[in-house]
């Protein structure tokens, strides 16, 4: 649900828009990539201006990777436990044509989380190009039974 929708322009290409929990971010460098919309969402937090900067600055790296990229969703949550090891989680939501690709991590530091969370996002798109790839260069035979032999 939208309450208030505030367009705060950051420099010619950034904009946040602020609807309560979440905000939405075009990408500062768009030149060879996509202009994928960046959602970033805080749970039990809430979100400074440095953190959406520092997200969105991570997350182009992502979209160098694959044109395609439809949009990216960041939640970043605070959970309050006894355990301070976990304290701090951000998840990823890349979506692109097939399957969407999700990613959770959580550590005790919120920045901490998100640069291990953007390498493994990066491990898997890396992964699924090469596998897209290969799978292009390299087709397996085809299996016609009785309609591929000659009469």
């Amino acid at each position: 649900m939208m309450t208030t929708e505030k367009l705060l322009k950051k420099s010619s290409t950034v904009l946040f828009f602020d609807m309560g929990a979440g905000s939405h971010v075009t990408p500062k460098n768009t030149t060879h990539m996509t202009s994928a919309p960046i959602v970033v969402s805080g749970v039990h937090m809430d979100l400074t201006d440095a953190l959406k900067e520092t997200v969105c600055a991570k997350v182009e790296r992502l979209l160098r990777h694959n044109p395609r990229i439809i949009r990216v969703l960041v939640e970043l949550v605070h959970t309050r436990c006894s355990d301070h090891s976990r304290e701090f989680g951000a998840q990823i939501r890349l979506e692109i044509p097939g399957p969407d690709i999700v990613v959770r991590e959580e550590s005790d530091d919120l920045y901490k989380s998100i640069d291990i969370l953007v390498d493994k996002v990066d491990r898997q798109l890396r992964r699924r190009h090469r596998l897209d790839k290969e799978k292009r260069n390299h087709p397996h035979p085809t299996d016609l039974g009785d309609l591929g032999r000659a009469a």
